[in-house]
C-alpha cells in the first residue's frame, strides 16, 4: 500500500476527490489538501504534508493558463519541469539566468521520472509541457506582457514555458528538497487568447474530471 497526497491551491480545484477518496482509495492511503495560492503557501504547506505524512508520492493538480497557441482549454498537461519565473538576480550577477537560485544554481524543477514515463506510455491524451510559475494572476494583457517580456529569459533546452500557474515550481521544489517523487497535472482553463478572470470559476467545477482521470489512473498503476 502505498501513501499518495493529492494537492491543489485551492478547494475548488480538489472538491472532486473528496467525493471520491475518503481515507483510502483503491488500498492505497490518500491525503487530499489544497496548499493555499502562490508559491510561499504552497511551499509551506508542501513540507508541512511530508513532515506529518512522508508520502511516497505527491500529485499536485489544478488549472494554469495557456502561453502557447497549440493549447486549448481543457487540455490535461503534464508539467515535465517547471521554473520560478519571478526570481531573477540577473542585476546582482549577470552570470546567473532567471529563475535561477544563487548558491544552489537550482533553476528547474522536474516531475518524477518514473510516473511521468508511466503516463507517456499510457492511452490517456495529456500534453506534456514546460510550466512557468509567477506570483500574479494574469488577464488577457497582462498574460501578452508576459509572453513578450518574461518567457523568452526562461528558456531551458530550447524552449519555453507553455502554461503558467502560481505554485508548481514551489511544490517540485520542496519534494526534491526532501527527495520525495511528485508531479504536476494541470487542466488549461484559458487559452493563449483567453481571459483568465473570466475563465476560470466556471472552468473549475466543470472540468476537474479531467485530471481526476490521470490520477485515478496513476493510483490503480502503483
Amino acid at each position: 500500500m502505498a501513501k499518495i497526497v493529492i494537492i491543489g491551491a485551492m478547494k475548488e480545484e480538489i472538491a472532486e476527490y473528496n467525493k471520491k477518496a475518503l481515507g483510502s482509495w483503491k488500498k492505497h492511503k490518500i491525503i487530499i489538501d489544497s496548499t493555499g495560492v502562490g508559491k510561499p503557501a504552497a511551499a509551506a504547506k508542501t513540507q508541512q504534508i511530508i513532515d506529518l505524512e512522508n508520502p511516497d508520492l505527491i500529485i499536485f493538480t489544478g488549472l494554469a493558463g495557456a502561453l502557447k497557441e497549440e493549447l486549448n482549454i481543457g487540455d490535461i498537461c503534464i508539467a515535465s519541469e517547471s521554473i520560478d519565473s519571478d526570481l531573477d538576480v540577473t542585476l546582482w550577477d549577470k552570470t546567473y539566468k532567471r529563475g535561477e537560485q544563487p548558491e544552489s544554481h537550482d533553476r528547474i524543477y522536474f516531475s518524477d521520472k518514473q510516473t511521468l514515463e508511466k503516463i507517456r506510455n499510457s492511452h490517456h491524451k495529456i500534453k506534456e509541457v514546460f510550466v512557468a510559475s509567477g506570483s500574479a494572476f494574469l488577464d488577457l494583457n497582462s498574460k501578452k506582457k508576459f509572453i513578450e517580456e518574461i518567457n523568452p529569459k526562461l528558456i531551458f533546452n530550447g524552449k519555453t514555458p507553455d502554461i503558467y500557474d502560481m505554485e508548481s515550481s514551489a511544490v517540485l521544489l520542496v519534494a526534491k528538497i526532501n527527495n520525495k517523487k511528485a508531479i504536476v497535472i494541470r487542466a488549461v482553463s484559458d487559452s493563449l487568447n483567453g481571459d483568465a478572470v473570466a475563465d476560470f470559476n466556471s472552468f473549475c467545477k466543470k472540468n476537474a474530471m479531467g485530471y481526476i482521470k490521470i490520477v485515478d489512473w496513476i493510483i490503480d498503476t502503483l
